[in-house]
């Protein structure tokens, strides 16, 4: 009886935690007041990551990009990189990354240190009590959209078609990390694809989806040639589309990973630049003959 009057008063403590935060969700856009000083003060003790642009087209706004996790190196290097061309970006983060302090602390020293980056117990429990204090500081810089599990998953997705109704592109992680995370990724789960299949059936668009491998040695983020849920659909399964963006992230890697044939993405180019040739063949040579949906 007590263990279960225990239970309900937490699941009414998260509930009332969850309520708060749809309540006060809003989607990170352009710089300003104290998240302009945030992004000064980031660029000062971190050299933000350059944006290599691999194809002729400028980048879209309302778009998704999925990378490399790279373990803790890629998501807040990425971040940095898209604000330095005045990018508008989100990003997919564990919903417990934006949660009270404990429940931060577990998920910093149990999933993340311990079982994804295979810390020790004792450095992984200090780099817990470091960083769970100071990540709502984070969070908010890096306009991070909180990832639920089960059926609050819904709650990710209208977050996300929100971010993309309002042109602000979202970065998506979506290695299998189990295991841990590696450079270059084994295999991705289908979150992304499902968030480019919803906004395509209920706006009637069909994003690109920008395949990302982030370089933690040269500090470089190679983006290729976008590809589209709808046109993929026609003629490749979703655990076929997941291989797919694993293989070309693993050709960009491949190609550009010495640091041959880039063009960074200047600051004052927002909406993308002019780079390298493309990586792999185009959509066309997948699904062939194809149109672009709208």
């Amino acid at each position: 009886q007590g263990a279960r009057l225990r239970a309900d008063v937490l699941r009414q403590r998260r509930r009332i935690e969850y309520n708060h935060y749809m309540r006060r969700f809003k989607v990170r856009k352009e710089d300003r007041g104290f998240n302009k000083f945030l992004t000064k003060a980031v660029r000062i003790f971190k050299r933000p990551a350059d944006i290599v642009n691999t194809e002729d087209a400028p980048l879209e706004h309302k778009a998704i990009f999925v990378s490399n996790h790279c373990g803790a190196k890629g998501p807040f290097n990425l971040t940095t990189a898209f604000r330095k061309i005045d990018h508008n970006i989100m990003t997919w983060s564990s919903w417990e990354t934006g949660g009270n302090f404990r429940e931060r602390w577990s998920y910093f020293y149990r999933i993340f240190y311990r079982k994804k980056l295979h810390y020790s117990r004792p450095r992984a429990w200090i780099s817990a009590t470091l960083f769970a204090p100071i990540y709502p500081v984070v969070f908010r810089y890096a306009g991070l959209i909180p990832v639920y599990r089960g059926t609050k998953i819904k709650t990710t997705y209208e977050y996300t078609m929100q971010a993309l109704d309002e042109d602000v592109s979202v970065i998506i992680f979506p290695e299998n990390s189990e295991n841990g995370y590696d450079e270059l990724p084994a295999e991705f789960r289908r979150g992304f694809l499902l968030a480019a299949r919803l906004y395509l059936k209920t706006r009637g668009t069909d994003i690109p989806i920008y395949p990302v491998y982030y370089c933690p040695g040269r500090k470089k983020a190679y983006i290729g040639e976008p590809l589209y849920y709808g046109e993929l659909s026609d003629c490749m399964t979703e655990n076929e589309m997941c291989e797919e963006f694993v293989r070309r992230i693993h050709a960009l890697a491949e190609r550009y990973g010495n640091g041959m044939n880039e063009a960074p993405v200047a600051e004052s180019e927002p909406d993308g630049a002019y780079g390298a040739r493309t990586v792999t063949e185009g959509t066309e040579s997948l699904c062939s003959p194809i149109g672009r949906r709208t």
